[in-house]
Parts: structure tokens; sequence; C-alpha cells
């Protein structure tokens, strides 16, 4: 996060800084600026400063920051500012800090004032109440004793008539999620967290025969939510009726927390609470502080919260990296020895001092990538932001599933290009069977890490588009419907609950019927399809390619991931990851070399003081 830089501080005034002049030279925008006055105004408080550390709260808001860490902020402002003779110097930190706590509107713990200051961090008012209440849940349902011993001889039969090795991580998360209030379960691709969810509902309701658990299903994104339901249901189907429960209905977080938008908010809450046993959260890393805070006060303090997701993911598009907060600790020790990750062993549990290692669970193993190379390797050498390991693998001429191609170079491979694209999407317009349309959708995709550009999505499916129609796969548009043509797919950008669409949902254009009118087909949450008039979508946009942040959760066969050829904020170590662990088989990569090695070596940095609540002395 760049707070100023030389050119634009050096017209400003010669005593003092000066908001105005920052908001005319683009430093702080509308809404920065703004809240920035707003405050001097509420305090009242005609301190700039004070006024300029306002303003970047309110951006750190908008870039997803939990709070503004002043230290980091004065760090970064000390870098960018070159200083005049005769300019006078930012405040030393101390100062600064002080400035900030002497403005009227700003308080401390616990105060009711629009902004709250503790310790060197600054937070909105909503999001510091946020951010205790969910630690306060978390560490709550942490310290209850345990719903059922973990040595009970009972457990130890069902969990080893359900996993063939009783030593595996996938074993030890289920019996955490049979014995814990709060339990989390993280992996990558290819580790198994989906077939854990499927037996861990088989293990609950086999160790509560006497009547069947309520067991909620849910994810953040419809889309996520349909993964989930079928994978577990694919998982479920193949036991025995007689074993198999009736498979939990997914859902989004807002439907299952009863979202409503008229009066935004939620219909559960800690004095409604969710009627269930147990409630099982997929892509908990695409969850934000609102959202995991209203999740976790609506499950009964009885019922099991059993989070999973993919803890080296992006983090959400909102305020917060929950998920990566949570498991801090474990990111620590997993660093030098990947055993601590592990549950704790049922012996060493002091049901007096229970922590937070004690409730989760990475899955270590990966069943889809080999160990030592390829996919997998390269998706371990980002996690570790070792990016000439990551360059020392795309260089590897014997790593056939990962090629690299420098940036600088598109013009040069134009033929090549367009002869992969037509060999990976051209197929799709043979398709006149739904199922084998969604088969072969699901087999090549185009990740960008931008949306503008001339190697952003917009651009990507422009190009495609082109060339699908030279070679003749795209016919012309008929019925009056403009941009729309069989075989062309869209993405779903905004929730249609009358229609059951929902962000993120993908749908295919088929001319079907004795008419071949045109319609977008869609795989229906009950199985089959469904298929409506393109008018009655809402907002959407065609989809060869998508942004990275839109592929979270999604498979595919191949994938083509394309940088951009400038740097930007975005470009971050879990972004390369989240792309690359979206494929199952084969990998192109195009970017600039020195680019992608700064995007390795770059983690997301969100200011949140959860990590530090939640795990005290292993360190912030």
């Amino acid at each position: 996060m760049h707070l100023l830089n030389s050119e634009k501080y050096e017209t400003l005034a010669m005593n003092d800084i000066d908001l105005h002049t920052l908001y005319d030279k683009g430093s702080i925008d509308d809404a920065d600026w703004a809240f920035a006055r707003t405050i001097q105004r509420l305090g009242p408080c005609d301190d700039a400063w004070s006024g300029l550390a306002a303003a970047l709260v309110s951006r750190a808001a908008s870039e997803g920051h939990v709070c503004l860490d002043l230290a980091e902020a004065h760090r970064q402002a000390l870098a960018e500012i070159t200083m005049e003779a005769g300019r006078a110097p930012m405040p030393e930190l101390d100062d600064w800090v002080e400035r900030v706590r002497a403005c009227p509107a700003v308080g401390a713990a616990g105060d009711f004032c629009p902004l709250i200051l503790q310790g060197r961090r600054l937070y909105l008012h909503r999001y510091w109440c946020f951010e205790q209440e969910l630690a306060q849940s978390i560490a709550a349902r942490c310290a209850q004793p345990l719903l059922r011993a973990e040595e009970d001889p009972e457990l130890d039969a069902v969990l080893a008539g359900l996993f063939a090795d009783p030593g595996s991580d996938q074993c030890a998360a289920a019996r955490m999620a049979a014995t814990r209030r709060f339990s989390v379960i993280s992996g990558g691709p290819g580790t198994g967290k989906t077939f854990t969810v499927g037996k861990i509902i088989l293990l609950l309701q086999a160790l509560y025969p006497q009547r069947p658990l309520k067991i909620l299903l849910a994810a953040p994104t419809g889309k996520a939510a349909a993964r989930l339901q079928a994978a577990v249901e694919a998982m479920l189907d193949q036991h025995a009726a007689t074993q198999a429960p009736a498979t939990p209905g997914a859902q989004t977080l807002h439907r299952l927390l009863g979202y409503m938008p008229s009066a935004a908010k939620f219909r559960f809450d800690t004095k409604h609470p969710l009627m269930a046993d147990a409630v099982i959260v997929d892509e908990a890393s695409m969850i934000d502080l609102v959202l995991m805070r209203q999740l976790v006060q609506a499950v009964p303090a009885k019922a099991r919260l059993i989070l999973v997701g993919d803890k080296d993911q992006l983090a959400s598009v909102e305020a917060g990296a929950v998920l990566g907060d949570i498991c801090h600790g474990i990111n620590r020790t997993a660093r030098t020895d990947a055993e601590s990750a592990r549950l704790t062993p049922a012996s060493s549990y002091n049901a007096a001092e229970p922590t937070l290692a004690r409730h989760i669970v990475v899955l270590e193993r990966s069943y889809r990538f080999d160990a030592q190379g390829g996919i997998g390797a390269l998706g371990r050498a980002i996690n570790a932001g070792d990016s000439q390991k990551v360059q020392s693998l795309l260089g590897d001429p014997h790593e056939s599933s990962i090629v690299f191609r420098p940036l600088a170079h598109w013009a040069s491979w134009a033929k090549i290009l367009e002869d992969e694209i037509i060999a990976a999407v051209g197929p799709l317009f043979d398709c006149r069977d739904p199922s084998a349309a969604f088969d072969q959708l699901s087999r090549f995709k185009i990740l960008c890490a931008v949306r503008k550009g001339p190697y952003g999505i917009e651009a990507m499916n422009q190009r495609i588009e082109q060339i699908m129609r030279r070679t003749g796969r795209i016919a012309p548009a008929s019925h009056g419907l403009a941009g729309w043509y069989a075989g062309r797919p869209v993405m779903i950008t905004r929730n249609d609950y009358f229609h059951g669409l929902f962000n993120g949902d993908v749908g295919i254009a088929m001319n079907s019927g004795p008419n071949q009118d045109m319609r977008v087909i869609f795989p229906a949450a009950e199985g089959g399809f469904k298929s409506l008039q393109p008018q009655q979508l809402p907002e959407h946009q065609t989809v060869y390619a998508m942004t990275i942040h839109k592929s979270q959760g999604s498979e595919f066969e191949q994938v083509m991931i394309v940088l951009p050829d400038e740097d930007v904020p975005l470009l971050t170590r879990e972004l390369i990851y989240t792309a690359v662990t979206r494929a199952r088989r084969s990998i192109v990569i195009w970017a600039p070399p020195e680019l992608l090695a700064r995007a390795v070596e770059r983690p997301i940095r969100r200011a949140s003081g959860l990590r530090e609540m939640l795990w005290g002395g292993l360190g912030t």
C-alpha cells in the first residue's frame, strides 16, 4: 500500500500536511477525503496528521485491511517521502500515535467513537467490534470441554471402519471434528478435504444413531456450495443405503444465515441461533471478517462448527484474511516440522489449557499431484516464496506438465497460441448435449490476474471470440439476440434468487427445442440441467477467461495463466498459488520472468489484530 509519493508530497504546505492537496493529487480518493473531513468535524479535530490517519484507515478498509497499522504506515511514508530542506518532516511514530489519540473522535478499546486506537492499530469502530467478538467467540469455543472423549472406544471403532489408515491426517481431522466445538481443516488441492467432510458426516451419524443429527453445509458462493453438495453426495453414494445418511443440502452462507437485503442484516445471530448440531463450511479462505463473525455467533454453543479450506489461497475480497489468521501459528510451526501441523495426540490434550493448535489439522498429502515434481512441486515452491525454485521448475524441460513463456514473446507465439486455443475451446462448439458441453468447458480455462488491459479477461475473451468467428465456429446472431451464439459460456456476476442463479454460476448458450431457440443451460442444484432465455439472466459476462479471484474453488484439466506486463499490488504469492493449483494436469504460464519472481516473493499482508489475539505468545 503506497501512502504518498515524493512528487505529490513536494507540493504540500511548508509546515504541515494538507489533505486538500493530497486529494487533488490523487493520493487519497473521494471516500477517504470525505471520511477524514468528517472525523475532523466530529472531533472537532484540526490536526492534519490525525486527518491523514483517518483518510488512510478508510483507504486501508477498502483494500481489505481490518485496521491501519500506524507503525507500518509511518515506515512506508518515511521511505516514500523525500523531504526538501526547510520542509517540516513527518512526526515521529510515537508523536503521530499521540496526536491521533488526542483526537476526540478517536477512542480506546470499549469506547463508542468512530475510530478506535488499540496500541498502534487504528480501527473503524465496526471492524474493531467484529474482530473482538470473533476472537472471543473462537476462544470460548476452544475453551469448552470436549464433546466426546478422544479415547472413546466407540469413536476408535467407527474411525477404523471409515479410514483404511487410522494414522492419516484425514482420520485425525475427523476425530477432531467429532470431539470439538470448533475445528479447522486446511489443505491444498487433492488432499481430500471434501472426502474428509463426507467421512465426518458418516462418523457423526454413526456416533449418534438414536437421532439423526442436523448437519448444515454451506460455502461463501453458490458455485462453491453446489460443488460441495455434489462432491459430498458422490462420496456418500459409495456407502450402502443403510449406512449413508440423507445428504444435507449445501447453501450459500448468506442464505444459511438468513441475510435480509432490505434491512441489511442477518436473521440468525447469538440471540437467534441456527437449528443445527453441526455446521460445515467449505472454501473458508473466502470468508471475510464480517461474515465469519456472523457465522460463529449464529452457530449454537453446543454445536460443532467445522471450517474447511486452503489457508494458503487468496484471502477474502472484503476486509480480513480470517482463515490465514486462524491458522497463523500452524503456519509458523509447519515451516520446520510438518508433523507439528497435525492434530495434537489425545494423550497430550489438557482440557484446562485449550489452545487453537489443537483445533486445526492441515492435510499434508496430495493424492492428485506428484510429490516430487510438476504442479505439486510448483505449488509448494510458490507457497515457500522460493522464486529461484519456481524458475528452476518452470525452466526444466523434463517437467512437461508446466510450461513457462515470457510475456515479451507473446507476439512471436501468436500462431501457437491460436492453435492451442482452437484445440482447447473449439470442441465446445461441437457439443449438442449439455453434459458433454460442461465436461468440455471444465477441461480448459484461461486465468488472468486483471480485468482490464491487453492481458486482462476482457481482452482475452474478445480475442478468443475473434478466433472462433474467424474459424467459423461462432455462427451469426439469431433471433435478434445480439452478442449471443451457441457455445457461448457465461458467468453470473450478481445473485438472482428468483431463478436460482448465483454469483459465479456458469452456463452455456445452446440451441434447443424444435425451433432451435437460444437457451442458456445451467447445472441444476437437484441434478440435471435448467434452461433460461438470455433475457432472463441477471448481470453476466463471457467466460472463456476468468480472473484468478473468480476461479477459487474451481478445477480444470488444463490452465493457461496470463499475468499483466506491469506490476500491480494484487500480484501476490497467494494469487499465483491459487492460479497454479486450479490445474489438474497441465499449466502454461505467460508472464514477465522478473514480475513472476516478484509476485512469488510478495505475500499478502493484511493488517489485523486477530492473529495476535488468537495466538498470543506465538507472535504476530
